[in-house]
């Protein structure tokens, strides 16, 4: 599912959890969004000893970046060719969500 691997920085007292998705959990995680009724996440319990397991979490990017947590701290600029990788997924999967709500409605 993941690979999590437990590193620690030489600035840092605690250790931090470094976990690589690949590609095709990324995509799944990123539909969860739009899939009704999805809790938004999945669990991965291949972590390192010390942990007893991983929660990877999809959130909409309004919830997001207004969580108190981020002191109202606007998202970063990205690069070009990531906001058309965004913009295009982002069509595929609202065009989606739309033509499967048009289906249910019409059963």
């Amino acid at each position: 599912m993941a690979r999590v691997l437990l590193c620690h920085s030489n600035d840092a007292v605690a250790p931090a959890l470094d976990i690589a998705l690949s590609e095709r959990n990324l995509i799944i995680l990123l539909s969860k969004l739009y899939t009704p009724g999805s809790a938004c996440s999945f669990m991965n319990t291949d972590v390192p000893h010390g942990f007893s397991y991983a929660t990877f979490r999809a959130e909409p990017d309004e919830l997001h970046y207004m969580s108190p947590t981020r002191d109202g701290a606007p998202p970063g600029p990205m690069h070009p060719l990531a906001e058309l990788v965004h913009a295009v997924v982002k069509d595929i999967l609202d065009a989606s969500l739309i033509a499967d709500g048009r289906e249910a409605r019409s059963r």
